[in-house]
């Protein structure tokens, strides 16, 4: 996993290294988000943007949204991340977008694809488990790695499995591997 987030420029930024939804605190006002807080900054790392990203996306989003407005989602980003650093840099868009091409955003997309899939494989399945069925993590610390493999291959049961395996359909389809 180590070499997965090695840096590799000219786009790794600071990453944030467990960009999940539950470490992210939002202050919402008429209904909408108005505000944004992080938090949880134990796993900050120096990386790719699509080591955060590429999880935050395939976890926070369904198949059919994926498929949807993947496109989409990935044009918005770089346009907002070339403009932003045109900005930052006092250089024209033009300038920036050679140098960040959207093509360039896509393979890294492609690239840390993994990394996202080994962590929704984690996350997505105890995220829709029912409480019952979730993790105690006090008592997992003194759990052979067998009792350990055993808990996490039932949590989230069918629907768990068919959440990551719509995830690696998709990643395949990208070219992730």
């Amino acid at each position: 996993m180590m070499e997965l987030v090695k840096p590799k420029e000219p786009l790794a930024v600071l990453c944030h290294g467990d960009f999940c939804r539950n470490n992210i605190l939002f202050k919402y006002e008429d209904g909408k988000p108005s505000q944004v807080t992080l938090f949880d900054f134990q796993t900050v790392r120096y990386a790719s943007p699509a080591v955060d990203l590429t999880f935050f996306c395939f976890l926070n989003t369904t198949s059919d949204f994926r498929r949807k407005h993947w496109n989409e989602m990935l044009g918005v980003y770089h346009r907002s991340l070339v403009e932003s650093l045109a900005d930052i840099l006092r250089s024209s868009v033009d300038q920036v977008e050679s140098e960040y091409s959207l093509e360039k955003i896509r393979n890294e997309f492609r690239e840390y694809a993994f990394y996202a899939l080994f962590l929704c494989n984690y996350f997505l399945p105890e995220m829709i488990a029912v409480p019952v069925e979730r993790i105690n993590h006090d008592q997992m610390a003194y759990k052979t790695f067998k009792e350990l493999a055993e808990v996490y291959n039932k949590i989230g049961g069918d629907s768990a499995t068919a959440l990551v395996a719509e995830i690696v359909k998709f990643m395949a389809e990208m070219g992730a591997f």
